[in-house]
């Protein structure tokens, strides 16, 4: 039985729409919430290799060693990206580096970048 107001704002949803659709929009964000923790601890468990810089030394203008230390399981061959920086933190040198499989998998290895002005520092970017 329509009214005056029926007429004037339209018809109003019946409540059990929108029950539904309250009950379908938190099942949806329950499926994304799960769906993202499980990306997370994908992720994460996949993390096996981990790297620490243990210094660095200027080599003059051409050069930096960098020394650092990567865990990996044994079997595993690394690429790891090495950069010099300038004083002002711009990059002046990179380079990539293969970590062999084999031997321990605990590795300490020093690099040369070699730069094209002098920097300041040598970093380990990454390591995967």
């Amino acid at each position: 039985m329509p009214t005056d107001l029926d007429a004037r704002y339209g018809r109003v949803r019946s409540p059990g729409r929108r029950r539904r659709a309250t009950v379908l929009g938190v099942a949806a964000g329950v499926v994304v919430a799960l769906a993202f923790g499980v990306w997370a601890a994908v992720t994460q468990w996949s993390v096996d290799v981990h790297w620490q810089q243990i210094g660095y030394v200027v080599e003059g203008d051409a050069a930096v060693q960098v020394t650092y230390d990567v865990q990996r399981p044994r079997d595993r061959v690394l690429t790891c990206r090495l950069r010099a920086l300038d004083e002002h933190k711009t990059a002046v040198g990179i380079a990539s580096v293969t970590v062999p499989a084999g031997g321990p998998s605990e590795v300490r290895r020093t690099d040369v970048v070699r730069t094209s002005a002098r920097a300041v520092t040598g970093l380990v970017d990454s390591c995967g």
